[in-house]
């Protein structure tokens, strides 16, 4: 059992914890914490695996003249009194066994009870059989399942909580050889198909959920997309999530498609677009941590990655040199059959040793303190609608062996709030007499209590390094099916929808996490494509891409904020004609015009059918202007044609005049005459002239695009830097980049910002205009070498406009006389002499040297004889950034010996 104390009281805790193991309750327990005259305040714990978490007793929290829902200490000893359930009439025994046709040893079997917050689990036995002792409901059920890798789990059951059952059976179906198959990528050609290997997503997250009895499988695609899953027959939505992207689901012509797998046959073929997520930025902290030491890795401000880490001395290892604690945020996480990831995010937290190899395993019995915290910024982008899921949330982690995710032990949940924006201290919610602060709090934001901030923190310990996150109970209940869909306008290039809200599930229980609606079309009424692109609060929409005269097939489905969403299959479809109206007559679904007695059809319209033309009618007219697309390059019998774009007004007939402008005789396009060649050269020669011009004048302006660069880079804004640039965004690459070159640039850097790290980073992925010509590899090098330069790496403007100029073999602005006394050492044992500052040549070498400019235009035969010379000199071949300047100065810059 475990007692967790935080100091402080309400409504300013000061963050002070600490555990204490309690090995049986045959004895008192005691606890040394301070105290003072007029006392101090302590949340209390009691957490006993397998049954839950439990606070003190109200007579205890009251004691003292206590006006908290806390411990009051003074300087005078005192008791805390916690009530547990009685071991035999306060718990029940779930039992049974675990099965595919044979026993199934080894499977994670899990029990929960989302209302009281309560989960636990425990492996199946060799005969597959299973034990679990569970708190006694009041009322209600439990929640009843298992999984296990390379099987495939069933929906939850439930089970009574009220009395013990013991023949409980949970059949998993073991996978085979059938699989479904494909690649994950990004649509950057907007081909609607994968096309080549630069769209592919490397290292991403998939999974499948068989829609009749809720079975999952799960995979993560490789380096280059390519995934595949191991299923059973079945209807299966497949669905894949990374870093960057909006999760996603398989789609036939922009239609979220199911896969069906009969016979064993596996399908293949399976590709998954996934979109870019413009509010996604790369959370990343990183920081030293000496294992035999210990330490705390504290990324739980707003803009951090939310996450706390504390290691106790010797829990990564008794190294006494520094490592490194490393925290990302990621989203390459999936839900099960037990839990879901908050907001489709997780946290991947790993360390590394001084010789950079990875910490897999923690000592003997010694946990990690972890510390979760969701901001209202974070909960509002996760487009939560039924705040009350929040109740449920506890704090897990990603077991690779068991395939899903376990809660943390000892799991506290707090709240915290701010009512305005002059608040400078957090306010913490203090316990009701029935509830804890935390659910206190989820009430008051389900009924609409409004606040200025608020911060959701989940604390436990884990003995694990992996992926972390906030759960919730999976969400598998579906909203229902909308009725009453309809058309009320249509004018021909706008179809105006309505239809009545959804009020219901599928299991017609009240919905209470509606998100919105999705609308279909089809021009056949089998293929339909999604045409809103966000989904749809009210109840109505509009069709503004829709064709004038053109027959529509609609559905309309609704979606909740657990991502499910009703079945197109199940949803009815409305046919319409994209013009709803036509004078004097009626328009079918079909688009096909019926004619009021005494008008006929004339194109699509209705005219008077009278031969004295005083019908109150309207007859059908000529068009009034027509515009032509370009012509075909086709003759046809001596014809060649181009298409109306458009003609108005609508409905009109063409003129004799505007039918022969569509077509013309093959052979009859205008020629080139001479003058207009004549002309032509003299624009080209006029254009030479002002090109040279030009190239003058952008020689003077690189130093200020070179400092409008530098403005651009600290922003680090990614996205308005590559709208200069006029690349897509590429999180894999930006993954690469924090990989391979980041976490080393800054490991042993202080007082950098998450902006001050995004910056580089996305220098390094992506350049500027002026260094887009050197690779990532290259870029990064700059970084270095200013680092190496200057001691410290580049953060304000004025500094980034000198990496910059590096980068493009300009002097810097910043001098560093320590630099260029090292500069001119190199200088004496490389041309045997002192440098002559006042000789160019000299002055441009001793510059490279301490600075690392980087050449315009590269000459790889001029390096190939520097290295030679360098290693002729020095004795070995160039690895670190002062010996690689060394080598460009030899290369570029003209001194000799």
């Amino acid at each position: 059992m475990k007692k967790w104390l935080i100091d402080g009281g309400n409504p300013k805790p000061t963050g002070y914890r600490s555990f204490t193991d309690i090995n049986g309750l045959a004895a008192t327990s005691t606890i040394k914490v301070k105290g003072s005259a007029s006392g101090k305040f302590y949340q209390m714990h009691l957490d006993i695996p397998g049954y839950g978490s439990y606070s003190p007793t109200a007579a205890s929290r009251a004691l003292l003249s206590n006006t908290y829902e806390s411990i009051k200490v003074t300087n005078m000893p005192r008791a805390v009194y916690f009530t547990l359930p009685d071991a035999t009439t306060g718990t029940i025994t779930v039992a049974g066994s675990v099965t595919d046709g044979a026993a199934v040893a080894n499977a994670w079997v899990w029990i929960g009870n989302p209302s009281s917050n309560f989960f636990t689990g425990a492996e199946s036995g060799s005969n597959g059989t299973f034990s679990l002792t569970v708190p006694k409901l009041a009322s209600g059920n439990y929640k009843l399942g298992a999984d296990k890798p390379n099987y495939l789990s069933p929906q939850p059951t439930s089970i009574s909580g009220t009395a013990s059952s013991t023949a409980n059976t949970i059949t998993l179906t073991a996978v085979g050889a059938t699989t479904i198959s494909g690649r994950v990528y990004v649509d950057t050609d907007l081909s609607g198909t994968y096309s080549t290997s630069t769209e592919a997503l490397p290292n991403t997250w998939v999974w499948a959920e068989e829609t009749t009895n809720g079975a999952m499988a799960y995979s993560a695609a490789d380096a280059t997309g390519i995934y595949s899953l191991a299923v059973s027959n079945g209807l299966w939505k497949v669905s894949a999530g990374a870093n960057g992207y909006k999760d996603g689901s398989y789609r036939v012509a922009n239609t979220k498609t199911n896969i069906t797998v009969t016979g064993g046959i596996s399908q293949s073929g399976i590709n998954i677009a996934l979109t870019s997520d413009s509010n996604w930025t790369m959370n990343i902290k990183s920081k030293s941590i000496t294992p035999a030491s210990g330490g705390t890795v504290d990324d739980t401000a707003s803009d951090g990655t939310g996450v706390k880490i504390t290691a106790p001395p010797y829990a990564l290892g008794d190294d006494s040199n520094s490592g490194n604690l490393t925290i990302q945020e990621t989203a390459a996480v999936t839900e099960t059959t037990s839990a879901e990831p908050l907001g489709g995010l997780g946290k991947t937290v790993s360390a590394t040793d001084s010789n950079n190899t990875a910490i897999n395993t923690l000592g003997e019995d010694v946990y990690l303190d972890i510390e979760l915290v969701y901001y209202k910024a974070d909960i509002a982008a996760m487009n939560i609608i039924d705040y009350s899921k929040l109740k449920n949330l506890t704090a897990s982690y990603w077991d690779n062996s068991l395939n899903n995710w376990i809660n943390l032990s000892s799991v506290v949940r707090n709240a915290y709030y701010k009512s305005a924006v002059s608040d400078t201290e957090w306010t913490q919610v203090a316990d009701s007499a029935t509830q804890t602060g935390y659910e206190v709090f989820i009430d008051a934001l389900t009924a609409g209590t409004s606040y200025y901030d608020y911060k959701l923190v989940l604390t436990g310990k884990t003995n694990h390094l992996t992926v972390f996150s906030a759960t919730q109970p999976q969400d598998s209940l579906f909203p229902a099916s909308p009725t009453g869909l309809a058309q009320s306008s249509g004018s021909g290039t706008s179809v105006a929808l309505s239809w009545t809200a959804v009020t219901t599930n599928l299991n017609t229980t009240p919905i209470t996490d509606l998100l919105g609606y999705e609308v279909y079309r089809s021009t056949d009424g089998s293929t339909y494509a999604q045409i809103n692109t966000s989904d749809i609060s009210g109840t109505t929409y509009s069709d503004s891409a829709a064709s004038s005269w053109t027959s529509y097939y609609y559905k309309v489905t609704a979606a909740d904020d657990g991502g499910n969403e009703t079945a197109l299959a199940s949803s009815t479809a409305l046919q319409v004609c994209s013009n709803k109206t036509v004078s004097n007559g009626t328009v079918g679904a079909n688009c096909a015009i019926t004619c009021n007695s005494g008008y006929t059809q004339s194109g699509n319209s209705c005219a008077s059918s009278s031969s004295g033309g005083n019908s109150s009618g309207l007859s059908a007219s000529n068009c009034t202007t027509a515009t032509y697309n370009v012509w075909q390059g086709i003759c046809t019998d001596g014809w060649e044609y181009r298409n109306i774009l458009s003609q108005s007004p609508t409905g009109c007939v063409l003129t004799s005049a505007q039918e022969d402008s569509r077509k013309r005789a093959c052979g009859s396009e205008i020629k080139t005459t001479l003058p207009e060649i004549i002309n032509e050269t003299k624009a080209k020669i006029e254009e030479v002239a002002d090109k040279t011009a030009q190239i003058t004048e952008e020689f003077a302006q690189k130093i200020i695009t070179i400092a409008t660069e530098a403005a651009d880079i600290i922003k680090a804004n990614v996205n308005a830097l590559l709208g200069k640039l006029g690349f897509k965004r590429d999180l894999a690459k930006e993954q690469v980049s924090v990989k391979k070159y980041v976490s080393d640039l800054i490991k042993d850097a202080s007082g950098l910002s998450k902006d001050n790290v995004n910056a580089i980073n996305n220098f390094i992925a992506y350049g500027t205009k002026t260094t887009i010509f050197l690779g990532e590899g290259e870029r990064a090098g700059v970084v270095n070498s200013y680092k190496s330069a200057f001691g410290k790496l580049p953060k304000s403007e004025e500094e980034w406009n000198d990496a910059i100029k590096i980068a493009n073999g300009r002097w810097p602005s910043e001098k560093n006389d320590l630099s260029e006394a090292n500069a001119t050492a190199s200088f004496k044992k490389t041309y045997l002499r002192e440098p002559n500052r006042s000789n160019p040549h000299d002055d441009a070498a001793v510059i490279v040297m301490a600075y690392g400019l980087r050449p315009s235009d590269r000459n790889l035969n001029s390096e190939k004889t520097a290295i030679k010379t360098f290693k002729a000199i020095y004795g070995y071949n160039p690895s670190t950034a002062s010996a690689w300047d060394i080598v460009r100065a030899i290369a570029y810059s003209g001194a000799t010996r």
